[in-house]
Formats: structure tokens, sequence, C-alpha cells
């Protein structure tokens, strides 16, 4: 064995040691990183200590050890370390300085760890996410973590937790795996709702639609809806329209509740339509309007003023609609053989033979912006119809004088352009311009006679001498 004299000054000391410089393969010198007890010379140091001594050893030669590296010192190496060994941490980490031995640590970057910062977990260990997931390194126990993917959880990403708990969801609905806790959600069936799909909420909440509904379970908040009864409406059915706006028909009709949006409507009095029967029904173009009634007619209610409610036909389809029937002859039941009063009044059946009234037709017509229609049918069934763009009445002082021009049809004849500019007649009051007789009185009916001839639709039904119906042809 050879024995080797070192010397060194360190510090403005001289360190003077001897140790072995080659060794044993195998033996106690040759284990790398060993540290070795010196005695340090009396006479050079004074009192004696101990001295370290790390030795770096990297092939045997010639059956002993080869020292790479000496490294030494005479003094403590706390608070100094990291400046002598900058490259302790293998540059994977920051050296901090210690005053206990190993006189350092290593505070590692992200990935690394280990007393020197020389070790990766995720590159150790391949497979410690399970194949599940994605190992991401980290500088603190246990080194790593894992970002599992959809379905797994755990620390390894080994938990399925829908595998392990396939009643989570109480057979009401799906179990889908999540990665964060409680790691599961359930996908409710119409009806179920809750963690586990374990509430129903009709079920817990039999009075939801205040006894004027029906409860219907769902799966979304508020996990309910109201099929509610006619009359009620809102989130539990517990609003009725009609009780809190007992006046939105005008007093002109009754609020009926509804279930659906505008949650009421309005059964409208005679002589009122529309939305809030706010509307008076003035004609038979405001009576379609208001009952959007789509067939050949039928009996509406008008509000005529000086009239009042008066219940007329209207013909809604011949010739564009909207016809105010004012005087029908089809069986012969009513008398027209009538006196004043009746004419300026009303009579007859409005679902057959009747007079609407003179009154009646002069509010109706006084705007003047009418027309008026005339269909006759013969005993032998031939139909005739006379027309006039113009038709209206005057009022009562003169008589209700009669205004028509603008005749068109297929009548043989005008029959009643003579009689325009004629004041009405009855049996008991004789306006017409005959000098001596009664027109009316004559041909058994009220009239506009002009000198008792050329028309008289208001005529004995069953007579043909001049005093039945007649027209001139």
């Amino acid at each position: 064995m050879t024995s080797v004299m070192f010397a060194h000054w360190i510090s403005s000391m001289l360190l003077l040691f001897e140790t072995n410089s080659l060794g044993i393969c195998g033996e106690h010198y040759c284990a790398p990183e060993q540290e070795v007890e010196l005695t340090m010379a009396d006479d050079m140091l004074g009192p004696s200590n101990l001295a370290e001594l790390q030795t770096l050893f990297s092939s045997c030669v010639d059956g002993g050890c080869k020292i790479e590296t000496i490294i030494y010192s005479t003094y403590d190496f706390s608070g100094d370390y990291c400046n002598y060994q900058p490259n302790v941490c293998h540059h994977n980490g920051t050296c901090l300085n210690n005053d206990t031995k190993p006189y350092y640590t290593c505070n590692c970057t992200d990935g690394y760890y280990g007393r020197k910062c020389s070790q990766k977990y995720c590159e150790h260990h391949p497979n410690a996410c399970q194949h599940n997931g994605t190992c991401l390194n980290n500088d603190t126990k246990p080194y790593h973590t894992c970002d599992c993917t959809d379905e797994y959880y755990g620390k390894n990403c080994s938990e399925n937790y829908c595998e392990h708990h396939p009643n989570s969801c109480q057979h009401n609905g799906t179990c889908l795996n999540n990665v964060t806790h409680p790691y599961y959600t359930c996908d409710c069936t119409d009806g179920y709702y809750g963690k586990n799909c374990s509430e129903k909420y009709c079920e817990h909440h039999p009075h939801a639609c205040q006894h004027n509904g029906t409860c219907l379970n769902n799966d979304t908040k508020p996990y309910h809806t109201y099929d509610c009864t006619d009359g009620y409406y809102g989130k539990n059915c517990s609003e009725n329209y009609c009780e809190h706006h007992p006046h939105v028909c005008q007093h002109n009709g009754t609020c009926l509740s509804k279930a659906t949006t505008p949650y009421y409507s309005c059964n409208c009095t005679e002589g009122y339509y529309g939305k809030n029967c706010s509307r008076l029904v003035r004609s038979c173009e405001d009576a379609q309007s208001a009952l959007a009634r789509n067939d050949s007619g039928g009996v509406f209610k008008l509000d005529i003023p000086e009239v009042g409610i008066t219940s007329v036909f209207c013909d809604v389809t011949d010739d564009g609609g909207n016809w105010t029937v004012f005087q029908r002859r089809m069986n012969g039941d009513v008398d027209f053989d009538r006196d004043w009063n009746d004419y300026v009044k009303r009579f007859g059946d409005i679902q057959g033979d009747h007079w609407l009234g003179l009154e009646a037709l002069h509010q109706l017509t006084k705007t003047g912006d009418m027309e008026m229609k005339i269909k006759m049918i013969t005993k032998k069934e031939v139909y005739w119809d006379a027309k006039y763009s113009s038709f209206s009445i005057g009022p009562g002082s003169d008589k209700y004088r009669l205004h028509v021009s603008g005749y068109s049809g297929n009548a043989t004849n005008d029959g009643l352009t003579w009689n325009n500019n004629q004041q009405f007649s009855t049996k008991d009051a004789d306006h017409d311009s005959h000098s001596s007789l009664n027109c009316a009185s004559f041909r058994e009916g009220g009239w506009w006679y002009e000198d008792c001839g050329w028309s008289n639709l208001n005529g004995n039904f069953r007579k043909t001498d001049g005093k039945g119906i007649w027209w001139w042809v």
C-alpha cells in the first residue's frame, strides 16, 4: 500500500493529512461519496480535530481504486456549501445552504424530486396512472399526480365509480362517471330528480297545484310542471284571472278564466263584442268580425242607436257578405197589412217572415254609405235580382222617406226608382202622392208609394190581383 502526503492552503490555513491513493476494489475506500476520518498534524494546526473528505471513484486500476476527485476542508461548511458545490442539485433545482449536515438542501423545480433533484417520477413509473390518465411530475410526495380521463378518478386513476356502484341512480337514471368528487352524476329519467334520481316531486308535494290542476314530474328544476284546470294559471295554478280582474269585460260581459294566455275570455252581452266587450255591434259586419261566423249567415244581436239591442238576420256569403236582412217574405205566415206603429218598430219572426222596422232602417242607413239588394223568386221559380248602389231611409220626422239610386240586376224593370223620394205609408198613415187614394190600404201593405204603382213587396202574400207582392215588369 502506498501512502501519499497532501498539503493545501485553504483560508490561510495549511491542511496536512495522508490518505490511501489506491485501495482494493470493493473495500471501504472504493465506495462512492464515502466519508473518511483523518487526523490533523498537531504541530501544524494546534489542537487535533476532524476534517471531512469526499472521494469520488470512477474505475479500478491495477486492482486498486483510482482517485478522481478529492474535496476537503478544514472548517465547517454550514452557510457556504452551495458556493463550493453550485451544481449539487443537477441544474434541476436551487441549492439552499444549511448549517447542519449535509450543509444544503435542494428546492427542486416542478417534475423533479430527491435529495439532489435527480429523479423524475413519471419517467421511472410510466404506468403510474393505470393507462387511465396522464402522469404529472411533482416535487413533493408522492412526487406525481394523475390527470385522469373521463370516467376514472382516484390517486392512480384506478377507480371507475359507475362500474363499482351500478345502482347509484336507483334505477331511475343513468350513472355518468366524473373525475371530480363525488365522481359521478345521474342523468335522471323523466319524473325523477336529485343526486341519486331518488326524488319524485309530485309524490312529495301532492298539493303543488293548489288543487287547481295536475302536477307533472320533470327532471329539471323546478322538477315539475302544471296542467292547470280551466280558470287557473300560474306557477302553482294559484291564479284566477277573473277573480283578480273583475272588470276586465267592461261590465259588458262575463269573464271566463282560462289556463292559457291571456288567461281569460269575455262572454259579451248582447250588442257588445271584442276582447274586452268594449265594442258595440252596430252592423252585420261588426257581428261577423265579433263571432267569426263562416257559414251562410244567422241571427246576430246589434246595438242600434235609438232602438237598442235588436236581433237581425245577417247574410254573410251572398255577393261579398255582410248584408242586413230587413224584410223577408217566405211563406205568408206573417200579415204585413199593419198600421204605422208596427212598421216603425218591427214585427214577424226573425228566422222567417219579418220586417226589421223603419226606425232601425233609418239608424242603420243614415250615414248614406249603404247598398240595397232585392232577391225575388216568381211562382215559376224564376230568380230576379235588383241591386242599388245607394240606399238610405230618412228620419221619422220626414216619414222615413226613401232615397235610392244606381240600379243594376237581371229584373225586367227597375221597379223601385219610381218610388224614390217617397215617404212611407200605411193603412192608417197616408203619405203617398195619390190625390184621393190611400195606396197602402188599397195594396194591403205599407210601402213607399208614389201613386200606388211600380212595386209593392209588402202586399198580401196569397193575392195576385194587384193587392199581392208585385214588381213592375
